[in-house]
């Protein structure tokens, strides 16, 4: 009986962790924002996922058979950070949409920010993602 207790328990202490989610704009940002994600997560057993989103135009099919670029590179990061990462590849017509879609509302979004003049489309994406309910913190890079 005390095992399927333990086994309980522990499922519902992972079911109640907290999501780190980092969209996949650049791989340099994604660094940047792994770096931070890695320090946020270490103390707290947080789960972390880089979210890739390939946007495929509107002619040709959603085929998740297909290549994304930069994966290799992209595996090679996650396999470099101190904390398991998950990679997760998405399909989808529009890159905002897909980012709101895939996203728990529970999850902690982490955005690296490039200093610029005009609004970069992480900056766009951390505010359209506050604006839906998300909880985004952004990082200089």
């Amino acid at each position: 009986m005390i095992p399927q207790k333990t086994t309980i328990e522990s499922h519902l202490q992972s079911a109640t962790r907290l999501s780190v989610v980092l969209p996949h704009t650049d791989l340099e940002l994604t660094r940047a924002a792994l770096g931070e994600a890695s320090r946020l997560a270490r103390g707290l057993h947080a789960r972390v996922t880089v979210l890739a989103v390939r946007v495929v135009p509107f002619p040709e099919p959603l085929d998740p058979s297909r290549t994304f670029p930069g994966l290799q590179d992209l595996m090679a990061l996650a396999e470099s950070a101190e904390v398991p990462v998950t990679i997760n590849i998405v399909y989808a017509r529009d890159w905002d949409a897909a980012c709101e879609k895939a996203l728990d509302n529970s999850a902690l979004v982490v955005i690296a920010l490039r200093k610029s003049w005009i609004r970069t489309r992480e900056e766009k994406l951390a505010a359209h993602l506050t604006r839906t309910g998300h909880t985004v913190a952004t990082v200089a890079a």
